[in-house]
């Protein structure tokens, strides 16, 4: 991205998760349906690494070039590697035991570190695993597109002929590219990562497409200047969507036997940090707890619903059901013993009205002067309870503000005094970054109280945002 504020706040870390890819495309509602594709085989990306092609060896992100930055920059290339590490191989040791298979054979690992769901059926010769999450892991299955997508004429094609036709994936549609990667970096019925897999040594998954967007060694060029606003919009409604179905997934399979069983509750659903903290001191959290989250509480819902609660109220109409509904399933996930029964009736409910608030969302076409009110509204409702906002809460708040600033920008709308307001954004990055200490996963060091406090940092940024 263009601006350092658009770099997440702790990249390492949220960087260093593991690499979902969905076996076919998940498209935005009423978009394309993934089973009008036409059947087709993977071919591997060797395929595509001719240097007449996309691996003329150029700068970064360059045409023609694109195989070259996948390779040279893009962590995906490097997924199925990431499977023969030392901590990967611990991960299968506490999961499995010393007799297990190695990462690289265990589908678990396979279906989300390499093309083809981790699948050799249904490839060509030069597919191989070790490519990781490779080019057609996000264009599909390139059997019957590769030796067409150059030609004269093609170009010019509609998204939907490419598709039904050639199988083509539309990446370049943002509610089709929002939820592929939602699919796979929050999860589905099919693959997920759950407490078990947490505690044997995955890094937690916490996704927002903006900022991945934002760090990502990119091949492709966005010039839409409703990019920025629209990666985020459908990016934390995509999310949510993907996270509500994975918990409807998980109430549903609550106490049933095979393979549709699934531990409950759930702790991944959850706060990490409500239990992982430091019992003998107490913490800048624990100073700054709210009535509703005590001691004894499992907090739902701080990092993938934060920020949707608030975009419902400044969308209203429709959206504001959905809020009522988020609300509920945090009643009862908030529970001693969640009502698995229960989520799972609410969970289903609310994806319905999610569902119809992304077909409205895909249609949306943002002026500056509406990315700025934005901005200003949920600066105006968080600075009311900043200094109680958990590291989870404030990093989807800062996410969101750096994604619109950006978004104003493209849209020809600045703020009052950009410098400051640059700054000042800044600052907040910072303090969500010093917020783990040194060889932690865990941000025990968030402090929104201590001077400036959070709530006095987000009043400055308001004052330069202006009217």
């Amino acid at each position: 991205m263009r601006l350092l504020v658009r770099v997440l706040p702790v990249a390492a870390l949220l960087t260093a998760l593991y690499f979902a890819w969905p076996r076919s495309p998940a498209v935005g509602q009423g978009v394309l349906a993934p089973d009008t594709a036409p059947a087709a085989r993977y071919v591997g990306a060797a395929s595509c690494a001719s240097m007449a092609c996309h691996n003329a060896n150029g700068l970064k992100g360059s045409p023609r070039s694109e195989y070259t930055t996948w390779a040279t920059y893009d962590k995906h290339a490097r997924a199925f590697a990431a499977l023969e590490t030392d901590r990967s191989a611990t991960m299968i040791r506490n999961l499995y035991g010393a007799d297990s298979k190695p990462a690289t054979q265990t589908a678990l690992c396979l279906k989300c570190h390499a093309t083809n769901n981790g699948e050799q059926t249904n490839t060509g010769p030069r597919f191989q695993l070790a490519d990781g999450v490779s080019c057609e892991a996000c264009h599909g299955p390139a059997e019957k597109w590769l030796s067409a997508h150059y030609q004269a004429g093609f170009k010019e094609k509609s998204i939907q002929t490419k598709f039904k036709e050639y199988g083509l994936w539309p990446t370049k549609q943002l509610a089709f590219r929002a939820r592929l990667c939602t699919e796979c970096h929050v999860g589905d019925g099919s693959r997920e990562v759950n407490h078990d897999l947490i505690a044997a040594g995955h890094p937690r998954l916490s996704f927002e497409l903006g900022g991945y967007h934002g760090i990502a060694a990119k091949h492709w060029r966005d010039p839409d200047p409703q990019t920025e606003v629209k990666l985020w919009t459908l990016g934390q409604l995509l999310a949510a969507r993907a996270a509500l179905d994975l918990l409807h997934t998980r109430a549903e399979g609550a106490g049933k036997e095979g393979s549709a069983s699934r531990p409950w509750p759930e702790f991944a659903e959850h706060d990490c940090f409500a239990c992982h903290k430091n019992l003998q001191v107490e913490s800048p959290r624990q100073r700054t707890w709210k009535a509703e989250d005590k001691p004894g509480t499992l907090p739902w819902g701080s990092w993938y619903f934060s920020m949707t609660r608030p975009f419902a109220r400044q969308t209203g109409g429709e959206a504001l059901k959905l809020e009522a509904a988020l609300e509920r399933i945090k009643a009862l996930m908030q529970r001693p013993a969640p009502d698995a029964a229960g989520v799972a009736v609410e969970a289903k409910a609310a994806l319905k009205l999610l569902d119809d608030w992304i077909q409205q969302e895909e249609k949306k076409q943002y002026t500056g002067a509406e990315a700025k009110a934005l901005f200003r509204a949920f600066l105006d409702a968080q600075m009311k309870n900043a200094n109680a906002l958990d590291w989870d809460q404030a990093t989807q708040l800062y996410l969101a503000l750096a994604a619109l600033h950006q978004g104003m920008k493209d849209l020809g709308e600045q703020p009052a005094d950009p410098t400051a307001l640059s700054n000042d954004l800044r600052s907040v990055s910072q303090r969500l970054r010093t917020a783990f200490p040194r060889g932690s996963d865990s941000p025990s060091l968030f402090d929104p109280t201590a001077r400036p406090d959070l709530a006095e940092q987000l009043k400055s940024i308001r004052t330069h945002l202006g009217n």
